[in-house]
């Protein structure tokens, strides 16, 4: 079915849940085991392929923070194959929301993975959550093969501050193997 429709009766979902809570919950659990939270990412994503008003985008919110950090991790996922630019966009938004809900475990665990788009993003992510308590594994980025990796990783701790990022910067420019480009933004995220 048509995600927007699902999104239209926040009204009915929240009157259940604040009037009768263990009902509520019990069809909710339901919900999550028939529902294939795969797909359901997907639609969230296609849902994001047009820009949304910004009170549809806070039901979108509501509704993906419902289905909690395994969800999320699946939003993730789609942020990965998103091809085009506004919707990636969009899509990073509704991730930083929803993340400053559900938590970010799955952002920490994305920082290992082989696709750089991914990293970075995660990386960005965690910069908007201003998640200074990830600085170290942030700081490890800097040796990330990709150049994106390691500017979002710049950028990250030049916005969380503090001892740890200011050696793990310091080092990477005294490593001197980088271009000019990338030392300049480094000097200046100092």
């Amino acid at each position: 079915g048509d995600l927007r429709l699902l999104l239209n009766e926040r009204g009915f979902w929240l009157d259940l849940e604040k009037n009768h809570p263990k009902p509520f919950e019990d069809l909710f659990k339901l919900i999550k085991q028939v529902l294939n939270a795969a797909e359901v990412a997907v639609a969230v994503n296609m849902t994001l392929s047009n820009a949304l008003p910004p009170p549809e985008f806070d039901k979108l919110v509501e509704f993906c923070i419902y289905f909690g950090e395994n969800f999320s991790s699946l939003l993730l996922e789609q942020l990965r194959l998103t091809q085009d630019k506004d919707q990636h966009q969009r899509l990073f938004a509704l991730l930083v929301s929803v993340f400053k809900t559900v938590g970010d475990k799955p952002l920490v665990a994305a920082l290992g993975d082989n696709d750089w788009v991914l990293v970075s993003r995660a990386v960005g992510i965690l910069t908007e959550l201003n998640a200074v308590e990830h600085t170290r594994a942030v700081a490890r980025l800097l040796r990330h093969d990709h150049r994106k990796v390691r500017e979002a990783a710049v950028k990250f701790l030049g916005k969380a501050g503090g001892v740890l990022a200011v050696k793990s910067l310091g080092s990477f420019i005294a490593a001197s193997n980088h271009d000019d480009e990338e030392i300049t933004k480094t000097v200046i995220a100092l």
